[in-house]
């Protein structure tokens, strides 16, 4: 993002802007999950937070974010997207469980919790290989002042396209997530059911 802003836009201080302005509109969805909650449900409101910044990167795709200002706004708008997702995702992790506990019968909360904070640190580190992987392969002169056209075009897609393609791929993961959802209460009582059965049976 540094590079995107310093040589795309001619600004280093964008993302700074961005990133400050973003953490307060950020707090928007924050104070709002109980409504969300309820409305959307845990899944339903991340795949809102999904559509919202996942617009926002679409539109600085379709415009090429062609200035600062336009690039700190829509920065601003997919951070309350983004802040709504990070806000639901552990709901949606607790959800899991139970769908888990219902599916196998054995609730374990400790491996799929363990499973979801190794997947992030993957997932961060991954990312980050492929950024050096992408930056090394254009050949990128952190020297030179004026970058060539395809360094440029990999700031763009590694800043806004693949951001866009994430927030597309959360979108559908808590479609599927958000069918099951829908069926906790039944998949809850039937697990309290089993356990009541089972105690009568000891």
């Amino acid at each position: 993002m540094i590079y995107f802003c310093t040589y795309n836009l001619g600004d280093p201080n964008a993302m700074s802007i961005s990133s400050t302005i973003s953490t307060f509109t950020g707090l928007i969805p924050v104070l709002l999950l109980v409504p969300l909650y309820k409305k959307f449900g845990n899944a339903g409101t991340a795949m809102l937070g999904s559509i919202i910044a996942g617009a926002g990167y679409l539109i600085m795709f379709i415009t090429g974010c062609p200035t600062v200002t336009n690039y700190i706004v829509w920065s601003c708008i997919i951070g309350i997207g983004a802040a709504a997702v990070t806000s639901a995702l552990p709901q949606v992790t607790m959800d899991c469980i139970d769908y888990n506990e219902w599916k196998t019968g054995h609730k374990n909360t400790s491996v799929i919790m363990s499973a979801y904070g190794i997947g992030t640190k993957i997932g961060l580190a991954f990312g980050t290989s492929i950024a050096g992987i992408v930056i090394g392969a254009v050949k990128f002169d952190p020297n030179a002042a004026v970058q060539p056209q395809n360094v440029l075009d990999a700031f763009f897609h590694l800043s806004i396209t693949i951001q866009m393609l994430v927030f597309v791929a959360v979108f559908l993961l808590m479609l599927y997530v958000n069918r099951i959802e829908k069926k906790l209460p039944e998949m809850r009582a039937e697990v309290e059911a089993r356990k009541a059965a089972q105690q009568a049976n000891a």
